[in-house]
C-alpha cells in the first residue's frame, strides 16, 4: 500500500495546529488559573531586504515573509523523535517565491499554496487544505534551513540545504 507521506504530514500537522488552538482557548488548570504559555525559541533574524509584492491574488503581505526563505531547498536529513526516520530526505523539495507562493515535492507528490513567516515559525497553506500548517524554524541562513514539525505531539525535523539557482 503506497502512502502519500507529504499529504499525511501536512494533514496531521494541520489537525494538530487546530487542536492546539482549541486547547489554548479552553485549557485551564485544576485551580482555575489560566494556562501557562511557553516562550518560543528565537530563530535567526531575517536579512533586511525589500520584497516586491506580486499582482498574484495568492500573494501574501511581503512584511510577513522572511526573504531568506526565497529560493529552492532540498532535504538532507529527516528525523523523528531524535532518530533517523528511514525516509529519503533528498526527495523533499520546497520552492518559496517572493510573491508568497510555494511548491513542494516529495517523490511523486506535489503541493502548492501560500507561505508566510513569523519570528520563529513558517506557515504554509496548501491550496487543497483548509488550514495553515505551522512549522518551527530551528535554523535559517543563506545555505541551511531546519524545520520542526509537530506530528501528533511528536517532533519531526527535516533539515534542508539551499540549492543554487
Amino acid at each position: 500500500m503506497k502512502v502519500n507521506i507529504l499529504t499525511v504530514l501536512l494533514a496531521m500537522t494541520s489537525m494538530m495546529a487546530c487542536q492546539n488552538t482549541d486547547d489554548k482557548k479552553t485549557a485551564s488548570s485544576a485551580d482555575g488559573a489560566p494556562p501557562q504559555v511557553q516562550t518560543p525559541v528565537t530563530a535567526v533574524p531575517a536579512p533586511q531586504t525589500q520584497v516586491e509584492p506580486s499582482n498574484s491574488s495568492a500573494a501574501v503581505d511581503p512584511e510577513k515573509r522572511n526573504p531568506a526563505f526565497v529560493g529552492r531547498w532540498q532535504g538532507v536529513e529527516w528525523s523523528f523523535m531524535g532518530k533517523p526516520s528511514g525516509l529519503d530526505a533528498s526527495q523533499v523539495f520546497w520552492t518559496f517565491r517572493a510573491d508568497g507562493t510555494f511548491k513542494s515535492n516529495y517523490a511523486d507528490q506535489h503541493k502548492q499554496g501560500t507561505w508566510r513567516t513569523t519570528k520563529d515559525s513558517l506557515y504554509t497553506k496548501d491550496i487543497k487544505m483548509p488550514k495553515e500548517v505551522p512549522s518551527k524554524i530551528l535554523l535559517l541562513n543563506d545555505k541551511l534551513l531546519d524545520l520542526q514539525y509537530n506530528v501528533k505531539g511528536q517532533k519531526e525535523i527535516i533539515k534542508y540545504k539551499k540549492l543554487k539557482d
